[in-house]
């Protein structure tokens, strides 16, 4: 940690102009991950050219439930990363290290002469001139405290900010495991350090809307409990495309709801040990989200290899495009069984 600490720093003492980004459709602790860096990056070299960017799902994508956090206006949501990086000198990429989760033209990102990577995931890494991967820190929120603030603590407004990341990658510490201890040391100085309940902390950013609640009553009259020999029992969910379409729901909504039925619905039905929903852009392509128990399917695994996605061994992402013939909730859904059908599961 020590020698990644001076060579970052080494990089940023030569660099005029920097590029923060972190994966396609961020969650929390992405947004917390980008949001920290920023204030690492500034507060060391405040004459330095620093800009947030993501590469947008669609041209007026919004995170608007961040806009409490400090520096969230930093934020940009552009067409491409990999087409916003000629006149940077070096690219920071945080919570995961494969390129082509940070870009749909990862071949032109990978072209930066200068990169560094922060990450805690278990996919295999491409190559970055540094990288930092701790796979047994609970966030990546985590992993940037550690590296950054281990001799002082940070003010309120960034300790609101890795607490946002550490609670949401933790499942508000449902999912650590017992060598992830230390996240409750770190967890505690930060809730001395904001000076409220972690309930009261939540309620400013992690309500759901109306309509929200709304599509997901719709998720939950659509649950599928399945079987397919040789896996685990399953359940899915979606919301048809005219029911989408008819009611005007915005991406925001469709994650909302899709996140909250994840989190509250799948795993905690007795005898189904993992599932999947599948969700309808307003782009016309699809993203699923994946969650299992432990000593069930490892969903990780199960993206990387269907090669749509990646993420956490119980909770994992992945996409269809409607460029690829996906052009229904069905065909995402039969492909999935198609691939369960002639593959094996990973069980951890």
């Amino acid at each position: 940690m020590e020698n990644f600490r001076k060579s970052f720093f080494e990089l940023i003492d030569v660099s005029s102009s920097i590029i923060i980004t972190s994966h396609i459709s961020p969650d929390d602790d992405s947004i917390a991950s980008v949001l920290s860096m920023y204030d690492v990056v500034t507060k060391y070299k405040s004459d330095v050219q620093v800009r947030i960017v993501y590469t947008a799902e669609k041209s007026n994508e919004v995170v608007g439930r961040y806009g409490t956090f400090q520096n969230f206006e930093q934020i940009e949501f552009v067409d491409d990363v990999a087409n916003h990086l000629n006149s940077y000198d070096l690219l920071i990429m945080l919570d995961g290290a494969e390129y082509h989760r940070f870009s749909r033209i990862p071949e032109k990102l990978q072209q930066i002469k200068t990169s560094v990577v922060i990450d805690h995931h278990s996919s295999p890494p491409d190559n970055f001139t540094i990288s930092y991967i701790d796979t047994n820190s609970s966030s990546n929120a985590e992993n940037i405290y550690s590296i950054f603030y281990d001799t002082e603590l940070p003010s309120k407004k960034v300790a609101e900010i890795f607490l946002l990341g550490i609670l949401a990658d933790t499942g508000t510490f449902r999912f650590l495991k017992p060598t992830q201890t230390k996240t409750f040391t770190v967890a505690k100085n930060l809730v001395e350090i904001i000076g409220i309940s972690i309930d009261e902390f939540l309620s400013r950013y992690n309500q759901i809307s109306t309509r929200a609640f709304m599509l997901l009553q719709e998720y939950i009259k659509n649950t599928v409990f399945d079987e397919i020999d040789g896996w685990p029992k399953f359940q899915y969910t979606f919301a048809s495309e005219k029911y989408i379409r008819d009611n005007n729901f915005l991406d925001s909504e469709i994650s909302s709801a899709s996140s909250m039925y994840a989190a509250f619905y799948i795993r905690n039905i007795q005898e189904y040990s993992w599932g999947f929903t599948v969700n309808c852009r307003t782009t016309g392509d699809y993203n699923v989200s994946f969650r299992s128990l432990p000593k069930s399917v490892n969903v990780r695994d199960f993206a990387e290899r269907m090669k749509i996605g990646g993420g956490h061994d119980r909770a994992a992402g992945g996409g269809f495009k409607k460029t690829d013939g996906y052009g229904s909730v069905s065909a995402c859904v039969d492909a999935i069984k198609e691939f369960m059908r002639n593959n094996k599961p990973l069980i951890s």
